[in-house]
């Protein structure tokens, strides 16, 4: 999770492929908050969903040569404003497009999570439209498989 919140913190800046920036600096948390609480946007958020699932592959044992397959679940959650010139549905768009392309090349060769994490899914997302503001919620899996004792947290 750690991983993908600095990979979210860090590369949600700058140029973006689409061909402009955010209006504001994005900002990302690990806490919840509706889309009311959130002052100003764009505002995403990560955070563990339910439904995760851990299993030693094998046997279970207490030997730490024992790989561990986690079905792990999160979500993204994602508020934009529109203004004069954007309608929120094409912010929208383009923070949801962002945050998937982040989260796929964290699992890519060479990503935080390359040898870790694979089969990534994003599952049924869900968008909502309120005057200038919209909200999106990405819930996600993926497979994580790891030796008992790894340290799954950056330093």
């Amino acid at each position: 999770m750690e991983a993908l919140f600095a990979a979210l913190t860090q590369q949600l800046t700058g140029p973006r492929p689409w061909g402009g920036s955010y209006p504001r600096p994005v900002t990302v948390s690990r806490i919840f908050r509706h889309p009311y609480q959130v002052p100003e946007t764009p505002h995403v958020i990560l955070i563990e969903d339910d439904g995760s699932e851990i299993s030693a592959i094998g046997h279970d044992s207490d030997d730490p040569a024992t790989l561990y397959d986690d079905r792990f679940r999160f979500q993204i959650f994602a508020y934009v404003d529109g203004d004069d010139l954007t309608p929120p549905s094409k912010w929208m768009n383009r923070v949801n497009t962002d945050c998937k392309r982040i989260v796929q090349r964290a699992l890519a060769v060479g990503g935080p999570l390359d040898g870790i994490a694979s089969n990534l899914r994003f599952l049924g997302e869900s968008v909502d439209f309120h005057d200038t503001r919209a909200a999106c919620a990405i819930p996600c899996s993926m497979q994580l498989r790891y030796p008992l004792g790894l340290d799954l947290e950056l330093p």
